[in-house]
């Protein structure tokens, strides 16, 4: 039998109570298949995937990880937060995700608004049948146009439509890293900035750890092995820890699936350390 450290683990795995294409069982029974020791599902702005999780990972003995991903704004740039160990049930996490839920409602009918004056035929209910959860984002409105065959695939949704520049682009209403930090914290988790490799801004950084980081996702399909060497580097000189997942998000053969990346055990063990010393900490 292998060591608990050599275990591996997915700690960033999305489900479709955001914009992934699986339900929290499929994605637990996926996990467990695969032998992973441990995951965590982190839906974007979302944490209602969690108790369907937890209760499927009796059934297929596997460790869940509470996560979560906010979306937030540091030096007016779109960052994304994931959480650990969260109190799922915490009042004001759970006020803020309905929040986002309206928030992006608003933000879909605007783009769609947007897509109807660019000439785009596209009912909204089309959209809405997209996001099962009602968190309705750009990957819902993308999938909506490929069925209506008004885009052939992503990157021409985003590149033509929804990305920054397109015709129907309509710009997030944000928190700021600090108020999803405290988030993050006051519902009992830790929080890490994700996929930091995308645009890797040491002054982001800086501000992030101002704002009480407590890690970085050094494994991610975005991160090249010389990222990767960078940001293990940032974490030793600011005395951060480690996280990894695949982002997974459907079956894609150009993407890694859930557990693909070498995320090692012993990085869950040094998360679960700090919440023991912080806990230690309250008590005293």
């Amino acid at each position: 039998m292998k060591s608990r450290w050599s275990w591996r683990i997915d700690l960033h795995i999305h489900t479709d109570k955001s914009d992934g294409a699986q339900t929290p069982v499929q994605v637990v029974e996926k996990a467990s298949q695969l032998n992973l020791a441990a995951i965590s599902i982190t839906d974007h702005d979302s944490a209602e995937a969690l108790e369907d999780a937890r209760i499927a990972s009796r059934v297929f003995s596997l460790q869940i990880v509470p996560g979560i991903e906010l979306s937030a704004q540091v030096h007016d740039r779109e960052v994304h937060i994931l959480g650990y160990y969260i109190d799922d049930k915490n009042e004001k996490l759970l006020d803020h995700t309905h929040q986002m839920i309206e928030h992006r409602r608003e933000r879909a009918l605007q783009i769609w608004q947007n897509l109807k004056q660019a000439g785009v035929d596209l009912a909204f209910e089309a959209i809405e049948r997209k996001a099962v959860s009602g968190l309705i984002g750009r990957a819902h409105i993308a999938k909506a146009l490929i069925e209506a065959n008004i885009v052939n695939n992503f990157y021409e949704a985003f590149s033509r439509f929804l990305g920054e520049g397109g015709s129907a682009y309509v710009p997030k209403e944000l928190p700021t890293v600090r108020q999803a930090i405290d988030l993050i914290h006051l519902s009992g988790g830790v929080a890490f900035w994700a996929h930091p490799g995308v645009d890797p801004n040491e002054s982001y950084l800086k501000s992030m750890l101002t704002a009480g980081l407590d890690g970085l996702e050094v494994m991610h399909p975005s991160n090249s092995y010389d990222t990767r060497e960078m940001l293990q580097e940032w974490c030793k000189r600011y005395s951060l820890l480690s996280c990894g997942g695949s982002d997974f998000h459907q079956a894609d053969p150009t993407r890694p699936g859930i557990g693909d990346l070498e995320v090692p055990y012993r990085w869950l063990i040094e998360i679960k350390q700090l919440l023991k010393i912080r806990q230690n900490a309250e008590r005293a």
